[in-house]
This record gives structure tokens, C-alpha cells and sequence, in this order.
């Protein structure tokens, strides 16, 4: 069963050398508005002919993803960029379903294009197991686009089952209550 103290009693912060996973901030408003009406980030999110409106991302990171949090039911991380140990910058974001205490969690992220490539949706799911093992989740699943092939070689590399494949996606799961060699 999922430990939801674990994942709920304080909004986790987990963290490499590299990138840190917390909650977004107003710090982040101007960077999550130009991220959010990135055409990618449209395509994959949003209807086609809508956008993020300056007053929707103030909501979103002041009232949504707080309340999402609160309901515990969803994690919104805003996933930053180190610069230095004071200061980061927002290059993403990292979603966290949690539907009951008996299901698998599911994920979805983005990541802006100027920092894919560069192993950091690996490192985002390192840091994403670790923290869901420690809450005694069984499974974690998420899926992308079946054009998305950089995605899928990253699953496939990190130990991810492909448990589904329909023409436009597919959808991946790992156990991660097994041990790892």
C-alpha cells in the first residue's frame, strides 16, 4: 500500500548535482508562461487554437498545483536547472498521479528543447523512483508519443516494460518494488 505520509506530509524536494524537482514558485511565473505557450508544449497538452494565458499560469502555480497537492491526488513539480547551490532556473515540469493507495502511480513531464538530450528526463525519473520506492509505490507508468523516439530508447534503457502500443503512443511501466541488480 502507498505510503501517502510519505508522499504528502511536506512537498518533497529531491535533488542531483545536476537539477532539482520542487514545488513552482511565483520566481518561476515568467519562465512557466513562455514554457507553457512553446508550440510543443501546446501539441501535447493543450486543444489545438488555446493557450496559457498570463492569468492561467499565475493560477496554476498559486492555485491548481497547490490544491492538486492538497487533495493528494497529484504531484507538480516545477524541475529547475542548477546554476549554482543558491540558484536555478526553470527547464520543465514532472507530474505525479497518484489515483489510490493500491494503484500505480503515473508520470508525465516536458522538458524545454534547449536541455533535452542531455540525460535529464533520465535523471528526472532516477530522483522520481527513488522518492516513489521510499513511499512503498509498486509501479510507475507513463507513456509518450510513438514518434517520440528518444523517449523510448530512454525506457527501454532504464528498465522500463513497454505494456502497451496504440498508433499514436505507447505506454510504459517498471516495477519498482523488485530489486535491481
Amino acid at each position: 500500500m502507498i505510503n501517502y505520509s510519505a508522499l504528502f506530509d511536506n512537498f518533497p524536494k529531491l535533488e542531483s548535482s545536476r537539477i532539482i524537482l520542487d514545488k513552482f514558485s511565483m520566481y518561476d511565473y515568467i519562465p512557466f508562461l513562455e514554457m507553457c505557450n512553446e508550440v510543443d508544449y501546446n501539441q501535447l497538452y493543450l486543444n489545438p487554437g488555446t493557450h496559457i494565458s498570463p492569468d492561467d499560469a499565475r493560477q496554476y502555480i498559486e492555485k491548481i498545483y497547490p490544491e492538486n497537492f492538497s487533495s493528494r491526488t497529484q504531484i507538480d513539480f516545477a524541475v529547475k536547472g542548477k546554476v549554482n547551490a543558491f540558484n536555478s532556473f526553470l527547464i520543465g515540469e514532472r507530474t505525479l498521479f497518484i489515483d489510490g493507495p493500491f494503484s500505480a502511480v503515473e508520470t508525465q513531464g516536458y522538458i524545454r528543447e534547449g536541455y533535452r538530450d542531455q540525460g535529464v528526463n533520465q535523471e528526472v525519473l532516477f530522483l522520481i523512483e527513488s522518492f516513489l520506492k521510499m513511499a512503498n509505490v509498486r509501479l510507475l507508468k507513463f507513456n509518450c508519443k510513438s514518434d517520440n523516439k528518444r523517449v523510448i530508447h530512454y525506457a527501454d534503457k532504464l528498465g522500463y516494460t513497454t505494456i502497451g502500443i496504440g498508433r499514436t503512443s505507447y505506454e510504459f511501466a517498471k516495477r519498482l518494488d523488485l530489486p535491481t541488480a
